[in-house]
């Protein structure tokens, strides 16, 4: 079986958490699994290692450097209607959609 690991502290004393996902893992021709539910716009560290049933032969852990998940950018605004109109003059309005991991600067408006 085989045993993955998460930890959003890279350095000395990582915390590591087991991925449930991954636990479940029987078969050693198995080799991939998903790790869901990381934060976005994060780094990460994965490790992992196979586990035995001696455990005198486990095998040495793997583990690559940090990585970090994309950001969630953010969503189109809704609501968007006119108001108003006149021969030189439109008035619009909308609401803003959902922020994700984007600091707001300033609307873009384009006509």
């Amino acid at each position: 079986k085989w045993l993955v690991q998460w930890s959003t502290t890279v350095g000395w004393t990582p915390s590591w958490h087991n991925v449930s996902e991954c636990a479940s893992l029987g078969l050693r021709a198995t080799t991939s699994c998903i790790i869901n539910g990381l934060a976005s716009d994060t780094l990460f560290g994965v490790r992992l290692r196979e586990l035995c049933t001696d455990d005198h032969l486990l095998g040495d852990v793997a583990s690559f450097a940090a990585t970090k998940t994309l950001p969630v950018p953010a969503t189109a605004p809704v609501r968007f209607a006119l108001n108003e109109r006149t021969a030189t003059c439109l008035n619009i309005t909308w609401e803003a959609g959902d922020a994700g991991d984007c600091s707001f600067r300033q609307w873009d408006v384009q006509w």
